[in-house]
Formats: C-alpha cells, structure tokens, sequence
C-alpha cells in the first residue's frame, strides 16, 4: 500500500504588518507629543527645587553656626568665589555662589571667618534667586540688621512684614512651579509654594 505525503501544517511567517507598524508609531508620536512639555516642566521645576534647597540648607548652615559658636554669622551672594580673605568678597543679590561668614564681634580686631561655600552651577544653573544679598544672624540664632557699617553684614535689614521675613524668590524662565524661601525673625527657615497660602496649605507661603 503507498504511502500518503504528509502535508506540512501552514506557518505564519513572524514580523509586524505594515498596519501593525503604522498604528504603533502613531501611539508613539502621540505619547511622545504628551509626555515631552510635561518632561520638560519637570526638569526646569526640578532646577527650581534644586536651587531652593541649596539656598535653604545655607541660611540653616549660617543659623545653626551661629547658635553653636555663639557668634554672629553672615549668609550672602556674591557674584566671584568666596575666599578666606573677606576683603576680596562683594555681596550681590542673586549672585552666582553663596557664602557663610563668621562676623567680628563689635570693637574686636579678628577677621571674618569663611565657614561654608557653594555655587548655582550645574542642576541649578539659570535659575534666578531674587532677595537680600546678605542675611546676617546674632549669636542667638534671630535675623538682625546690619552687623557692620561696610564691608561683609553691611547691607543686612531686619526682616518685615507679618510676620517678620526675609523672603527669596526661587524662578526660572519656562518653569510653571515657583518657590520661595523665607528666614523668620527667630531664624526659622522654611521653603514654601507662593501659588498656596499657609492658612489653607501646610506647604504654602504667607500672602
């Protein structure tokens, strides 16, 4: 008796159709038409963030400093990197690095001390910081006024308004999630949203 061929089953050759292809680069333009604007909103309010802390830890740097030592204590901008000669350093509003200084005490002949530096480069770069040049701290840890008639904690003011701050204005051009950073009168420091109001938000600034 012959023997019957056996007809090998049908395969289905493996690959997109050219259907297939089309719908999935449609989904992917769509997706990348969503999620691009909200990637670059996170990335410029993360620089915001970024910059925030860096001016928050300093201003904590410059109050905690100031308790520890029991010696008045500068906080300041400057547009040039901060040395050990105080002389050579100008306060700035807004300035590219930061600096925290150990102040004279009145009628000594001691020099400023640079206790801590940091710089607005890299994450934060672009990021624009509007506030005092300097915020100057008593021994006690509470915000003050000037501590000298020139050179570093010259141009210190007390803080106002109710209650008494000093604020900083952290923006960036582009960025939809601004913050601010505000010293209290007793040296409190604290970040906050301006877009909030603290009676109704843990987080939120007063107006």
């Amino acid at each position: 008796m012959p023997v019957s061929a056996v007809r090998p089953a049908a395969t289905r050759a493996s690959g997109f159709t050219l259907v297939e292809l089309m719908i999935t680069l449609s989904l992917l333009a769509i997706l990348l038409a969503v999620g691009v604007p909200s990637l670059a909103d996170w990335i410029r309010n993360s620089r915001i963030r970024t910059a925030a802390n860096n001016v928050q830890d300093a201003l904590r740097t410059a109050q905690n400093e100031a308790l520890g030592r029991s010696r008045p204590m500068v906080f300041m901008f400057t547009n040039s990197a901060p040395t050990t000669a105080p002389a050579s350093v100008s306060a700035a509003s807004g300035g590219k690095f930061w600096a925290v200084y150990q102040l004279p005490v009145g009628g000594s002949a001691e020099s400023a001390q640079l206790i801590g530096t940091g710089n607005f480069s890299g994450a934060a770069d672009g990021v624009a910081i509007t506030g005092p040049a300097e915020v100057c701290f008593s021994s006690l840890g509470r915000v003050t006024g000037a501590a000298a008639s020139s050179g570093l904690g010259s141009t210190c003011q007390a803080p106002t308004g109710t209650p008494p701050l000093q604020s900083f204005a952290i923006t960036l051009t582009g960025a939809n999630r601004p913050l601010r950073v505000t010293v209290g009168l007793s040296g409190q420091v604290r970040m906050c949203d301006p877009a909030r109001n603290i009676t109704s938000s843990p987080d939120g600034c007063y107006s």
